[in-house]
């Protein structure tokens, strides 16, 4: 049995079959809310005794769960795991393009966080919302710095 905990709270997020099952779920949160969302997060097994054996924690749980799916798995247009904290020049237009569709693919997120994710504890959601909003702040950042630029 593979638990996945929110190490901020102790609280116990879901309990999985098998690792692979674990790492999926790990997975989706990357995609729906970056790597900031597994931050808190932290994989153990409890073994045939009874005993617990953490697996990973926080970004070391991130790269195990992308190393450990299928490329064809993987959310689309990503080759690595998305970077905490990145606050990125974005300069061509494209790029720009696509941190618009993020920061509404973000709000999106944040306005039904609650209804999506009732399972999971308060604490919890409320750590998913502020690292969201970290998040739409540095792409907001990001792209007000882009716009200040000479062309």
């Amino acid at each position: 049995m593979f638990q996945l905990w929110d190490l901020e709270s102790g609280s116990l997020v879901r309990n999985f079959a098998t690792e692979t099952a674990a790492l999926a779920a790990v997975l989706r949160m990357l995609a729906l809310y970056g790597s900031v969302a597994v931050d808190p997060l932290g994989l153990e097994e409890t073994l045939a005794d009874g005993t617990p054996r953490q697996i990973a924690e926080g970004q070391v749980l991130a790269r195990l769960a992308w190393d450990n799916v299928p490329a064809a798995e993987r959310p689309i247009g990503r080759s690595s795991p998305p970077v905490p904290g990145a606050i990125r020049l974005i300069e061509h237009p494209r790029q720009r393009s696509l941190a618009q569709e993020e920061v509404a693919r973000l709000r999106a997120t944040l306005a039904i966080l609650d209804v999506e994710h009732a399972h999971l504890p308060e604490s919890t959601r409320q750590m998913m919302r502020r690292r969201l909003q970290e998040q739409l702040d540095q792409l907001g950042a990001a792209l007000a710095t882009t716009a200040k630029l000479p062309a």
